[in-house]
C-alpha cells in the first residue's frame, strides 16, 4: 500500500482519503495485522505531507459470505484505537464508520425489475 501512495505524494495534497483493505479480506492476507498496514500507510503519509488531512474509513459490509464477515469485522473493529492514537499527538485525522447501520447487504439480494 505505502508504495502506491507515493504516486500522489508529490502533489502534496492538504486531504487524502484513505479506504484500504477489501482485497486483504477478500485473500485472506494476514487480516490480523491489516490494521497495521494501515497504520504504517497513515504515518507515512503524515510523515511525507506537511499539514495533511487524514480521512480514513471502515470497509463496508460484506455480502460475500460470514467468513469474509467475520475478517472484515476483525479490520474494521482496530480502526478507531488507530485514529485515537494519532489524535492524541495531535494529527489531523478522522474516520467514517462504513460499517454501521447506516449501510447493509440488504440491496444485495433484490434485483431491478
Amino acid at each position: 500500500m505505502i508504495g502506491k501512495s507515493d504516486f500522489s505524494i508529490p502533489s502534496q495534497p492538504n486531504l487524502v482519503l484513505i479506504q484500504v483493505g477489501s482485497n486483504d479480506m477478500s485473500l485472506d492476507n494476514d487480516v490480523g495485522n491489516a490494521h497495521l498496514r494501515l497504520a504504517a500507510l497513515i504515518d507515512h503519509i503524515f510523515d511525507k505531507v506537511a499539514g495533511v488531512t487524514i480521512i480514513a474509513s471502515t470497509l463496508l459490509p460484506r455480502g460475500d459470505g460470514q467468513v469474509m464477515s467475520d475478517r472484515t469485522k476483525i479490520y474494521n473493529d482496530n480502526i478507531p484505537g488507530i485514529i485515537r492514537a494519532r489524535q492524541v499527538l495531535g494529527k489531523k485525522i478522522t474516520y467514517v464508520d462504513f460499517s454501521s447501520s447506516w449501510f447493509s447487504t440488504a440491496d444485495l439480494a433484490t434485483s431491478d425489475p
